[in-house]
């Protein structure tokens, strides 16, 4: 299987859940948890990306060595 977007990943999941296949599967076929698969039958769209706690490049304004 190729590398996939996180919305192809929802778009095909869903395709097979309402086709019919049983969440065990999909778990197996595109090889991820039981988690994502309830995510993704459960909602829309996937989650928006989470911001990172501390922005890049921190340690230079603060000036800290290391």
């Amino acid at each position: 299987m190729s590398q996939m977007s996180k919305a192809e990943l929802y778009v095909v999941i869903r395709r097979d859940h309402r086709g019919g296949m049983k969440m065990r599967g999909l778990e197996r076929k595109y090889k991820v948890s039981w988690r994502t698969v309830r995510k993704v039958v459960d909602s829309v769209w996937p989650e928006p990306r989470k911001k990172p706690a501390r922005p890049h490049g921190w340690r230079r304004e603060l000036n800290v060595r290391r």
